[in-house]
């Protein structure tokens, strides 16, 4: 496995999954690693903005807009949207995986 030094940012899929009122986000990058960011907000809409907000912070650019992959009668909800590595962007820690993401300080 190669050390974070190594790795270089790659695009993502952002996932955002909504069962009754919890919110898990999920980033899929294209080796297929996963990361899944703490999303603290109560509402889709808040969380697509947090998520993009995060993303954008650590130098991704938003390819297309947050799009519905479908429900179900279950009341399970998912959108998704695409993110590419700005000229900035940062590699998320191994480390990172299955917690929050760090918030870049510039």
């Amino acid at each position: 496995m190669t050390g974070d030094k190594d790795r270089r940012p790659q695009a993502l899929s952002a996932v955002l999954s909504q069962k009754n009122i919890e919110i898990t986000g999920t980033l899929v990058f294209e080796d297929e690693s996963i990361i899944y960011p703490a999303v603290k907000s109560v509402s889709m809409r808040g969380a697509q903005r947090e998520i993009t907000g995060m993303l954008v912070a650590n130098g991704y650019v938003a390819a297309g807009r947050w799009t519905e992959e479908g429900d179900d009668e279950d009341g399970f909800l998912e959108f998704s949207r695409t993110f590419k590595p700005g000229p900035g962007a940062t590699v998320f820690p191994v480390e990172f995986a299955g917690g929050p993401l760090p918030q870049r300080m510039d």
